[in-house]
């Protein structure tokens, strides 16, 4: 009786084994068919929920010059806010180089963002507009009419209005929100630092302000 015992138990034993056997086997079977590689993970580009507009770096500038400007598409529908700068840049710097119209119309974007000047742009070239000549940009408050006579350069102007919108600042004016033509020197002038010399104009900004276009570009 005791034999048989052994001889059942032995059978049982034998069985279990067997079955552990064949469960090592299947798991491992499953994992060869199914890796787990981490590999991809590692190289997985990370991507930004809110991308941040910056200016365009210093090494990745295109040339600025007058076939690129009317290189640039006609915009079939301005903004209020981008027909404002349009006006501003044919009336104050259509006669500049295209790096000089730029740099006027970064001084208009950069008061937007000074605490010193009101927060949209057309609000920043009308600003003071209700008394004559006491405007902070002259053609807004000299009484005449407003007319885009030379269509070309109006066209133009809108063309680089609604390229600053859509692409940013590309720094030019080195953060200056003032300028003032070569042939004059207003007092103003005398407590700001000047930090470009575009075309015909100087560009200007206070000493303690930081340059955001420069800044953007560390």
């Amino acid at each position: 009786m005791k034999r048989k015992n052994e001889h059942a138990f032995i059978f049982v034993t034998a069985i279990v084994i067997l079955i552990l056997l064949l469960g090592f086997l299947w798991v491992r079977d499953l994992t060869d068919q199914n890796p787990q590689d981490h590999s991809a993970d590692e190289g997985a580009p990370v991507t930004e929920a809110t991308p941040l507009r910056i200016s365009r770096l210093k090494n990745d500038k295109p040339r600025f010059d007058m076939e690129w400007l009317r290189a640039l598409p006609s915009p079939l529908d301005l903004s209020e806010q981008e027909m404002c700068l349009a006006e501003a840049l044919y009336f104050e710097a259509r006669g500049e180089p295209v790096q000089g119209q730029i740099a006027v119309a970064e001084v208009i974007l950069n008061r937007t963002q000074s605490a010193r000047f009101p927060d949209t742009v057309c609000d920043v070239v009308y600003q003071g507009s209700h008394r004559r000549n006491a405007c902070q940009f002259s053609y807004a408050c000299d009484g005449a009419p407003e007319r885009f006579d030379e269509r070309d350069a109006y066209d133009r102007a809108k063309r680089l209005a609604a390229h600053l919108f859509d692409e940013g600042r590309a720094g030019l004016a080195r953060g200056a929100e003032f300028y003032h033509a070569v042939t004059v020197q207003p007092s103003w002038a005398e407590k700001l630092h000047q930090v470009a010399r575009i075309g015909d104009h100087i560009f200007l900004r206070h000493p303690e302000s930081r340059p955001a276009d420069e800044t953007r570009r560390e």
